[in-house]
């Protein structure tokens, strides 16, 4: 569906860094496919006239025919096209199709495609996303590159091992070379059908004769869907792994007696640059439902302050039971949501303390509403000290019992009284820690909770 073509002018146009987003909404019958990159864009009237197939100049971005077939075959099915150019900033390529549509080309092999993508131009950072209804898979090179210091396996110092010395990148092909088992392999597209879809391919390879089974994965979500998988599959495993997945299967498997599994919340009111990017990492590597609070209608009136707590408040109750773990974010991380106190502290008459303390005094009875609703919300984490020491006041808590440090200015601790004694939290400064601090400390408290 001209994807490729499409993402050669990302590469042309010299782009360091490429989204490719595809999404299909049966509820909705559409296709949407969307294409962004930070190459050299072009000028309003070259984006004009890129959708003309008779349009061609050495002197600009090249675009050949992939442009004028993809607006072609989207508009063809009832849909639309759409592109957004700016020079020195990128190019942005949307089209929506029909997804039932009869004269709807099919999608194709879109693996096949990114992995050319991603193998041919090693320079790029690509991030692709597929999502079908409530079911997506994401694969972020950048992540890919942390985890080999930015180079493939077969350019690490791994490769020049004197002894078994490291020619390719393919984890399964070095296990069926070096091991009497065969071998069997799980791909990072196989994630996405879930659990008993995975079980299910386990036990296939297993049959098979498959004494290994190697899984391709990359965040913390993928680690427990796996763990899922292999409870599920009923299968006797080892696990053979620098500690992680091991840990993470240990959790789900060794678990106290309860009812009910318990959930976290994690509460935001920080607008420091730094919980921005937390929090992007966060809602990258798991599974979470967030809510966004408008800020500004906290401060507007005591009617709308309190229509958007019951709003957060609720929306977070809907989900919870599919989610567990829901994040409520104030705006505010964005920019262009960033309120000017000045006109409330002259409205009200106020210091500025004041004007932000009935935004925290907001995060916090958002709080305490749902865990008021939901008794399963035993887990809970605040960025932004003021957000912290607003929601321990309407916990009407006597302190907490501090038990950790889970990284540097982040505290594991404990409710001390109240009606949510015992309630696990973390609380950390919104400007500390590197891009993946809240994500691990998401991940510790799922570790106490056994989630």
């Amino acid at each position: 569906m001209n994807i490729l073509d499409v993402t050669e002018n990302s590469i042309r146009a010299k782009a360091s860094y490429i989204e490719i987003d595809v999404s299909a909404d049966t509820a909705e019958d559409t296709l949407k496919i969307e294409i962004r990159d930070n190459g050299c864009g072009m000028s309003k009237e070259q984006a004009e006239k890129v959708t003309d197939p008779f349009f061609t100049t050495r002197t600009t971005r090249k675009v050949g025919l992939g442009i004028p077939f993809f607006k072609q075959a989207a508009e063809g099915t009832g849909g639309s096209f759409e592109i957004v150019s700016e020079e020195g900033e990128g190019t942005a390529v949307k089209a929506v199709f029909g997804l039932s549509h009869i004269d709807r080309m099919p999608l194709g092999d879109v693996n096949s495609t990114i992995y050319t993508l991603v193998v041919f131009n090693e320079e790029i950072d690509f991030h692709y996303r597929y999502a079908y209804d409530e079911r997506e898979f994401v694969l972020d090179t950048r992540e890919m590159k942390q985890i080999l210091g930015g180079l493939p396996l077969h350019k690490t110092d791994i490769a020049i091992d004197p002894k078994t010395p490291v020619k390719i990148s393919e984890v399964a092909v070095l296990f069926d070379e070096q091991s009497r088992y065969k071998v069997s392999s799980i791909q990072l597209k196989d994630l996405m059908h879930g659990k008993h879809y995975l079980a299910e391919l386990m036990n296939q390879c297993v049959l098979s004769g498959s004494r290994i089974i190697v899984l391709d994965c990359i965040t913390q979500e993928d680690l427990d869907l796996i763990a899922d998988a292999v409870i599920t599959s009923g299968l006797k495993v080892v696990a053979v792994d620098p500690g992680v997945f091991t840990a993470t299967l240990a959790r789900k498997l060794i678990t106290p007696s309860q009812k009910e599994k318990s959930k976290i919340l994690a509460v935001v009111g920080s607008v420091n640059p730094n919980t921005t990017a937390q929090m992007k990492e966060l809602w990258l590597s798991q599974r979470t439902y967030n809510v966004f609070v408008n800020t500004r209608e906290l401060l507007e009136s005591k009617g709308r302050r309190e229509a958007e707590i019951s709003r957060v408040a609720e929306e977070i109750l809907n989900e919870c039971g599919r989610n567990a773990v829901c994040t409520v974010t104030g705006d505010g991380i964005y920019p262009e949501n960033r309120i000017d106190f000045k006109p409330y502290m002259e409205r009200y008459h106020c210091s500025m303390d004041e004007v932000t303390g009935m935004i925290n005094g907001a995060f916090a009875e958002i709080t305490y509403r749902i865990f008021k609703a939901e008794p399963t919300f035993r887990g809970l984490y605040t960025s932004g000290g003021d957000v912290t020491v607003a929601v321990c006041e309407r916990f009407d808590t006597a302190g907490l019992s501090l038990k950790d440090e889970v990284l540097p200015l982040a505290a594991y601790g404990q409710f001390l009284k109240g009606e949510f004694e015992g309630v696990h939290i973390i609380t950390k400064g919104g400007s500390q820690g590197g891009r993946d601090a809240i994500n691990q400390c998401i991940t510790y408290l799922k570790e106490k909770l056994f989630i």
